[in-house]
């Protein structure tokens, strides 16, 4: 093979990938979302729980038996990071907006932030919310 047509060939491989390789992610926005849900039902009993407690409390229950208590405290930063959690950030985005009633110009900082926690609270009832809306597969 010539060099320009193996350059040509490394090039479309790399642009038109169909998937990445390894093993699938573990954290998707979904079960992010999913764990604030889980997080935000256990602090409406237990307000003055840390993150840590719950963590361990969540590997106790099996909720998430596949990760150890330390890696759903960090994924739980992760999830209320709306940079990290698309589900979050789609949310809060949808929420704003409809407060707002501005639908097509930027939101201020101060106004997202508002609904990310918001939605942080209430993970656990926009949850269902959500679940009842999704196609069935």
């Amino acid at each position: 093979m010539a060099t320009g047509t193996r350059l040509v060939f490394h090039l479309a491989r790399v642009l038109f990938a169909r998937g990445r390789p390894g093993p699938e992610k573990q954290w998707t926005a979904e079960r992010l979302f999913l764990l604030l849900a889980v997080v935000a039902s256990y602090k409406r009993e237990h307000p003055k729980a840390s993150d840590a407690d719950i963590s361990r409390w969540l590997h106790r229950k099996g909720c998430f038996s596949d990760v150890s208590s330390e890696a759903l405290r960090r994924a739980l930063q992760d999830a209320r990071n709306p940079k990290r959690n698309s589900k979050l950030a789609h949310m809060a985005d949808s929420l704003a907006r409809a407060a707002t009633r501005n639908w097509t110009g930027a939101l201020d900082e101060a106004t997202i932030a508002k609904w990310v926690s918001q939605v942080i609270e209430n993970a656990n009832v926009l949850w269902v919310e959500l679940r009842k809306y999704e196609p069935r597969k």
